[in-house]
């Protein structure tokens, strides 16, 4: 299991990942089974690299989207879909390019 696979199972099983600074969150970590906590420490450098350019793209995919329609996206909104980018992958990020043109 790759970083982008084991991101995408976690998202797919419920749960949250997150990067907060340098460490990979994810919650509820009750629920983390022991290979999944064995693939995310393995892949631990990997899905730090990747959550962090998801969450890069998503903050430059909502800005296009905000300054497109300045009074749709409040800083709740904003917020929101970057969190969701991240916690839906791939289909959060997916939606956003979707709703921007955006190829990638």
């Amino acid at each position: 299991m790759d970083a982008a696979t084991t991101l995408r199972t976690l998202s797919e099983a419920g749960f949250t990942v997150v990067l907060d600074s340098a460490r990979i969150v994810v919650t509820p970590a009750t629920r983390l089974d022991d290979n999944l906590r064995a693939a995310i420490r393995a892949h631990r450098d990997e899905l730090a690299t990747l959550l962090a350019s998801v969450e890069r793209e998503a903050s430059e995919l909502i800005e296009r989207l905000r300054r497109a329609d300045p009074g749709r996206w409040t800083s709740a909104d904003v917020d929101e879909a970057r969190r969701t980018a991240c916690r839906d992958y791939p289909a959060g990020i997916n939606c956003l390019r979707a709703l921007t043109g955006s190829k990638k």
